[in-house]
């Protein structure tokens, strides 16, 4: 049995996919009073209805934060990616080491492989 972490930290590519994924799981982990940070990599703009383009981010990160305060995320750090330019090189790969070093959660979460 794993000891019970103190703080989570949450990789998702778009601002809906921790919930969709495991927002049970935060939700649950919050309210066991555990740190749940959550990690939006991409702005989420090639997601949008016909005459939102100008709206989409925005509206994003708003429905996100709301379902936030649902789920119990205590923080939440919104990156600006471009939705489909995100690229594994090195700068990225600092950029997300910066951000576990900061946090220093016990576990960490992200998408699988596929």
């Amino acid at each position: 049995m794993l000891p019970a972490p103190k703080t989570v930290l949450v990789f998702e590519a778009h601002s809906d996919d921790m919930v969709i994924g495991m927002g049970g799981l935060v939700k649950l982990l919050s309210s066991a009073g555990v740190k749940v940070i959550a990690c939006t990599m991409t702005k989420g703009e090639t997601a949008h209805a016909p005459g939102q383009e100008k709206s989409i981010v925005e509206t994003r990160r708003d429905e996100g934060s709301r379902a936030d305060k649902v789920i119990g995320v205590n923080e939440h750090l919104f990156l600006d990616h471009g939705c489909q330019a995100l690229v594994n090189d090195r700068p990225t790969y600092q950029e997300v080491v910066g951000i576990i070093r900061r946090n220093r959660p016990d576990w960490v979460f992200t998408h699988g492989p596929h």
